[in-house]
Formats: structure tokens, sequence, C-alpha cells
């Protein structure tokens, strides 16, 4: 009901400012029941109506989805890219907040979430000095060294041990 209700709000109020959260809705509708190409083009939807009229939150939720979506097709190298969209659009709404108190918060945990699941990605392009470089930038030394100990771990999991040594090293 809730998906026929979402589409009647596109459909009938095409210029709400409710729109991209309802493509969000659907997006996660679809992602949850393994639709990707569905959740995908909701997902570009709500990106692109909240993009356009500035719902910021939206906006980052969906590019966020997105990546996933591009990891579930195996895209890593695009789901990376839209990951580390997702961080430097959280630390552009981190300093807005800072500044001028229009920021949001959730960017923050979004910026966490992107930085834990880029580990997945990474372990996937088999890519180690890369990763370490980039966390050390974005999320400093210490929180680096966590997520390239896990990014150790995912690699011994994987039974790619050569990469689990040079990324504990």
């Amino acid at each position: 009901q809730a998906i026929t209700n979402y589409s009647k709000l596109i459909r009938q109020f095409p210029d709400s400012n409710y729109v991209s959260d309802a493509y969000l809705a659907l997006g996660e509708h679809y992602f949850s029941s393994n639709s990707v190409v569905k959740a995908q083009k909701a997902y570009n939807k709500a990106f692109k109506i909240a993009s356009k009229i500035g719902r910021t939150g939206t906006k980052m939720y969906a590019l966020y989805k997105l990546a996933w979506c591009d990891y579930n097709t195996q895209s890593y190298d695009t789901a990376l890219s839209k990951f580390q969209q997702v961080v430097g659009e959280s630390e552009q709404s981190e300093a807005r907040t800072k500044i001028l108190g229009d920021g949001t918060k959730d960017s923050i945990q979004l910026k966490r979430e992107a930085l834990n699941d880029m580990v997945l990605t990474y372990s996937q392009l088999d890519q180690v000095d890369p990763a370490y470089t980039y966390f050390k930038a974005k999320a400093g030394a210490d929180r680096a060294f966590e997520l390239t100990d896990k990014l150790g771990a995912i690699f011994g999991a994987q039974g790619k041990f050569e990469q689990q040594i040079t990324t504990l090293r």
C-alpha cells in the first residue's frame, strides 16, 4: 500500500518537496527486495530531485545507497567513488554546521558509515595503500588504523593473505 501511495504522490504532486523522499522510500523497498536495478532508478531520481531542491540529507543518503547498489552489482570502482562523494559532501555539511549552523548532524553519521563501508570496497579492489592514505586524510590517524586493521581482517577472511600481511604492516 505504501508503494501505491508513494507512486500516487509522485504522479499527482510532481513539484512537491516530498517527491525526493518518496523516491527514496521506493528505492529502500526495492533495495530490500533485491531489485537492485529498480532501486538504482529510484535512488537516482531521489538524488537528482533532492539536489535540485536543496534537500541535502535526502541527496546524500540517496548517493550512499547508490554506492551500495554499485557495490552489489560488482561495480566496485564506481561504488568507491560514490562513497568518497558521500564523505566529501558530509565534510561540507559538517563545515556548514560549524560556520552557519545549517548543516545536518546526520551527515557526520553518514560519513562514518561510508568510511566503514569503503573497507569492503577496498577489499574487493585489492587496494591497501590507497585505502590507508584515504582513511588517514579523511578520518585521522587513529581511525585510519582501525579501518585498515578491519581491511586486513577482511583480506584474511577472503584468503588474500599477501594483501592481509601488507595491510597489517
